[in-house]
């Protein structure tokens, strides 16, 4: 069993905050997530003028709570 999980799904699409919650609450106190950036924003953009996306996905992940 693992305690710990990659989100790739974030890579491809940024999860929106249903998904997360829902993650949070299946998952055990001391279950922890990680996610990747997404596609656009490491491999389309390049790191440049990324301020939107990031907003859109920290906004999401900051559902993860304390899970990350």
């Amino acid at each position: 069993m693992f305690d710990f999980v990659e989100i790739d799904s974030s890579f491809y699409k940024i999860p929106n905050a249903f998904m997360i919650k829902n993650w949070c609450k299946k998952t055990p106190d001391y279950f922890r997530f990680t996610a990747k950036f997404p596609k656009v924003v490491i491999h389309n953009k390049r790191l440049k003028d990324v301020e939107n996306e990031l907003e859109l996905f920290f906004s999401s992940i900051v559902h993860l709570e304390e899970k990350t």
